[in-house]
This record gives structure tokens, sequence and C-alpha cells, in this order.
């Protein structure tokens, strides 16, 4: 949409306001040729017979509206007597004065009223005797929160330090000694050597697990072994292998060989060949590093074949749903892990249980 120019000729200014650009607009108010805007009449207060005018937007004048704003209507306030203030009695000097509506009050409660600041201010004073040179202190009521007062830093410093423990008997030589309140539940001996000798007094006197070395130590740091080498050894196997990172006891196996987890080399002890890409090994109580075998691989009622602490898994499947293969891969199974009459019947269907190519054999399975 193209922009107007000024009605006025010779400008070529964009028009603003009734056809004509700014300057020429207001030159045009000044000179009276376009018509002024109408201002509205101010109206007036709308109390009666008030003669003057609101204010903003309100409907009342300025008279009228605080009237409302005290008194909650335009009604004028009706005076009249005010109470007369009775004479009070000081509570600190006993001298008469004319007490306010709030200490009337307060007297009728029965609180103590006070002929001036200072007589209230004296009588929350009382005098102390100061701790560290025997002299008159003098403090409020409300500062003094405690039995001993100083006058100043110097007899605060020179005093002798308040005690505010309790004695309590030590459990090993029954002398009395002092403890403060917030250790006399867990202090319980007057020194560093009752409580060494209470120590050995309970100690207890075991067999290290690894080397057979006897040992006394407290109940609670006994455990198995007399030493972090004899469990270092203990768990690694008597230096024969170690826990991975994974919690596989690995054994390493010599002549240049890789390690190998204990728990495949025990299994392929048992069944006389080394173990599938598709069998597992699987530790019964969840402890990784436990490698039991209590003899040859059973099979229990659930179907389980295992042995102690070791079960073995397989996964294979056939491939396809065809029904061929699939008994071919059933028959397969039973050459491996039925008993010894199925093994011998069915040992040409052993090798049509495989592995996948893309199955390896790790140490943690």
């Amino acid at each position: 949409m193209s922009e107007r120019t000024c009605q006025t000729n010779g400008c070529e200014e964009t028009a603003v306001t009734r056809g004509h650009c700014e300057p020429h607009y207001r030159a045009l108010l000044r000179s009276g040729e376009l018509p002024r805007r109408q201002r509205a009449e101010p109206k007036k207060c709308a109390a009666e017979d008030c003669p003057d005018l609101r204010i903003g937007r309100l409907d009342w004048c300025n008279r009228h509206y605080q009237r409302i704003r005290r008194n909650g209507d335009l009604t004028t306030r009706q005076p009249g007597p005010k109470a007369a203030n009775p004479m009070l009695a000081c509570a600190r000097c006993g001298l008469s004065f004319k007490a306010s509506t709030r200490q009337a009050e307060a007297s009728k409660a029965g609180r103590a009223v006070y002929c001036s600041r200072d007589c209230q201010k004296g009588n929350n004073l009382v005098t102390l005797t100061c701790a560290g040179c025997d002299g008159e202190v003098l403090r409020r009521k409300t500062d003094v929160r405690g039995k001993r007062v100083f006058c100043n830093a110097d007899c605060r410093s020179k005093a002798p330090k308040q005690r505010t423990g309790i004695t309590n008997p030590c459990e090993q030589c029954g002398t009395q000694f002092y403890v403060i309140r917030a250790l006399a539940g867990t202090r319980r001996y007057c020194s560093a050597l009752c409580k060494k000798e209470a120590a050995r007094s309970g100690q207890v006197t075991r067999n290290c697990d690894e080397c057979g070395t006897e040992y006394t130590r407290s109940p609670s740091t006994a455990g198995r072994f007399c030493s972090k080498n004899c469990e270092h050894r203990h768990r690694t196997g008597n230096g024969k292998g170690y826990v991975n990172a994974d919690g596989y006891r690995v054994i390493s196996q010599g002549g240049g060989k890789s390690a190998k987890a204990e728990h495949r080399l025990r299994i392929e002890e048992l069944i006389g060949r080394p173990l599938l890409p598709t069998e597992t090994v699987h530790h019964v109580n969840g402890i990784r590093h436990d490698n039991r075998t209590d003899g040859p691989l059973v099979m229990d009622e659930r179907g389980r074949l295992r042995s102690g602490n070791l079960e073995l898994w397989s996964h294979a499947h056939p491939r396809g749903q065809e029904i061929g293969p699939k008994l071919d891969h059933a028959r397969g199974l039973l050459a491996l892990y039925g008993t010894a009459e199925e093994q011998k019947q069915y040992a040409a269907y052993a090798k049509v249980v495989v592995a996948e190519p893309s199955e390896l054999e790790t140490p943690g399975h």
C-alpha cells in the first residue's frame, strides 16, 4: 500500500493527520482553519448540594472522598465530649500521672504502668555482683541468662572457668572423671590407656584361613586372615590366578596360552571336552568366584545339569521352523547331554549343534 503525501501544495512529506503532515497540521490548528477538539466539561461532586468538582475518575470531591475513607460513608462525624483520662500511680516511683487510654487499659488488665520512659527502663534493671571482682553490675532483667555476670571483659578473662559437666565412673578402673554433658552418654573411660586395656580384654583369638597362623584382635576387626598378604593370596587362588573386574576367577594356562576362567576349566574337566561357543556356565548362588564342584555333572529333578555351584547352560537353537532340522537338533542335544545310551545312539547328530559364526568365547561366561 502506497503512502499518501501531504495535501498542501508543494509538500511531499507523508500525510499523518487529516491528509496533512505534522508541521502543516499544527499550522492549520494555529490559524483556525481546522476545527479544534472540544474538551469535556468537568463534572461536579456526586454528594448532595456540593458545588466542588470531582477529582480524577472518582465521583466525589476531595473533601467527601476523605470523609468516606475515615467514616465509611458521607455522614459527618458528630462531635461529643471526650472521655476523661484517669489518674494512675507509677509502678516504680509512685507518682500520680494522667494516663493515656492504652495505659488505662493496661492497668485494668493488671499490668504495671509507669509515669515516664525512665521509670519503665529503671524498673527493668537489676543489681548483681560481678563474678570477677565482686563489684556491683547493673543489668537489664532480659539480659541476665546465666548465674554469673561480669562488669567488663577483663573480669571475664580473669574469672575461673565454671564447670558445667558431670562426674562419671570409668568402666575399666572405676576412677571418677569429669566429662561435659554433651559427651556424658558416650564417654566411658577416664583415659586412652583404660580404653586400650578394655579393648584387649574383649579380644578374640583365631587362626588364619590361609596360613593357619594364630592371631588376636578385637571382634570387630578380627576377620579371617592374619594379614593383607594372606587375604590377597586367598582371594587370587594361592597365586594361581586372580579375580578380574567382573568378579570371575581367572587362571593362567602357562606355556604362552592366555588366561581362562576357572569355572569353564572345571566344567571342561567334568565333560571331557572343550565347551562349545553355545554353552555357558552359570553360578547357582550368584557368587562368580565360587567355583566349587562335588563330582560329575548330574541332571536333577528340575532338569538342571549341575555339579556343586556350577551349572551348564546351552543356548543353541535350530535355524528355521522345518520339522526335520528341529528333530535333528533335538537328537544332537541328546548326543551331548543325554544318558550314556542316548549319547551312543545319537552320536552322529552331535555335529548338528554348532555355534553361530558371530558367537565368540569370553572368560566371563
